[in-house]
C-alpha cells in the first residue's frame, strides 16, 4: 500500500516536471519561431492587440518612460487660454540639437510644456519634457519665431522617440504610446490645434525599413511609398478622430546620411494631398549638409531653417482663426 502510494507520488511528480519541460520547449520554439515563420506578421498582430500584452506594455510605455527627459524644474499651473502645439516621430523632432550656448529656456510666464507622462506643466525649457535625448528642440525656434508677432499663451506638447519607424507608431509599440498621449491629452481637456510629425529618416535606410515593415503588412508586395503611405494615412486618421478640428503638418523627410527616398517623400505628399486637415510643414530634404551636425541631425542652423517653417504653418491657423 505504502509502495503504491509512493509510486503514484512520483509519477505526479515526473508528470508535472515533463509538462513544465514541455511547456518551455513548446513556447521556446514558439517565439523563437516567430523570427522565421511566414505568419510572423499576423501572430504579432493579434498579441499586441491581446487585452493582456497591451495591459502591460502600456504600462511600461506610458509610465517606464526612462528614454524620456523629465524636468527638474518647479511645476506650474497649466494656462487655462493657450495654443496647443504637439510633435513627434523621430530623432530630429526630439532634443537633438546640439547649442553653442547651451539649452534655451523660454521663462516669459506665457510658453509652458506639457509632460504626457504625469499630466505636469513647466516653464518652457530644453531638453523638452516627453521626448528623449538631451540637447535642444525644434520647437525652440518655433517659438522663438512665434515669439516676434504672437502673445497668446503656448503650451507645448512633445512625444517623439528616436530612430523610430513610421510602423512602429502605426501597428507597434509606439502605437500605444499614440493611443496614451491623445487619450490623456483628452482626459486633461487639452485639444492641440497643430500637430508635428517628422519622421521618414529610419524608413529610408532598408535594413531598417524592411523588418519593419513586414512586422506590419507581413510579406505582401509592394512599394515603399504604398506602405508608408498606408501606414502613416492610419497614425492621421487616428489623430483625426480624436481632435477633429487640428491641423497636422507632415514634414517631407527622409535623408539620414544618405541621399534619402524620393518614395518616401512621395507618400508624405499623398498623404497631405489626400486629407484636407493636412499640410507640408516643411520640405527638410531641401536642406544640405551644411544644415546638419552629422548628415542626419539637423543643427542650429537647420532647426532655425524647420522653425521657420513651423511657424508659418501656425500663423496660417492664428490667420484662419482670425486671431493675433
Amino acid at each position: 500500500m505504502i509502495f503504491t502510494e509512493k509510486l503514484k507520488s512520483n509519477l505526479t511528480a515526473t508528470l508535472c516536471i515533463a509538462f513544465l519541460l514541455i511547456s518551455i520547449v513548446f513556447w521556446s520554439g514558439f517565439f523563437i519561431g516567430l523570427k522565421s515563420i511566414k505568419y510572423k506578421p499576423q501572430i504579432y498582430r493579434f498579441l499586441v492587440s491581446s487585452p493582456v500584452y497591451r495591459y502591460f506594455i502600456k504600462k511600461n510605455t506610458a509610465s517606464k518612460t526612462t528614454a524620456n527627459y523629465r524636468s527638474d524644474l518647479k511645476e506650474v499651473a497649466c494656462p487655462t487660454d493657450y495654443l496647443a502645439i504637439a510633435s513627434f516621430g523621430q530623432s530630429n523632432s526630439a532634443n537633438r540639437v546640439t547649442r553653442k550656448g547651451g539649452p534655451i529656456t523660454i521663462d516669459d510666464g506665457k510658453t509652458f510644456m506639457w509632460d504626457w507622462t504625469s499630466g505636469k506643466c513647466y516653464p518652457y525649457s530644453e531638453p523638452v519634457v516627453g521626448t528623449d535625448g538631451i540637447g535642444g528642440n525644434i520647437l525652440t525656434d518655433t517659438l522663438i519665431q512665434l515669439r516676434t508677432t504672437h502673445s497668446e499663451n503656448l503650451l507645448i506638447i512633445a512625444f517623439a522617440r528616436g530612430g523610430s519607424s513610421v510602423f512602429d507608431w502605426s501597428h507597434v509599440k509606439l502605437s500605444i504610446r499614440l493611443d496614451t498621449v491623445l487619450q490623456r491629452l483628452e482626459k486633461h481637456a487639452i485639444e492641440p490645434k497643430i500637430f508635428f510629425w517628422h519622421q521618414g529618416e529610419s524608413d529610408s535606410i532598408p535594413e531598417i525599413y524592411l523588418p519593419w515593415k513586414v512586422n506590419a503588412y507581413g510579406q505582401v508586395k509592394g512599394s515603399v511609398s504604398h506602405f508608408y503611405e498606408m501606414a502613416l494615412s492610419l497614425i492621421i486618421q487616428k489623430i483625426h478622430l480624436h481632435f477633429p478640428h487640428s491641423t497636422i503638418g507632415v514634414a517631407l523627410v527622409s535623408i539620414c546620411g544618405n541621399d534619402g527616398s524620393p518614395l518616401i517623400i512621395k507618400a508624405q505628399k499623398n498623404v497631405a494631398d489626400k486629407y484636407s486637415y493636412v499640410n507640408i510643414s516643411s520640405n527638410t530634404d531641401m536642406l544640405g549638409n551644411e544644415y546638419r551636425a552629422d548628415g542626419c541631425h539637423f543643427n542650429e542652423l537647420g532647426k532655425a531653417e524647420i522653425g521657420k517653417d513651423y511657424a508659418r504653418l501656425i500663423n496660417k491657423w492664428f490667420e484662419k482663426k482670425g486671431r493675433r
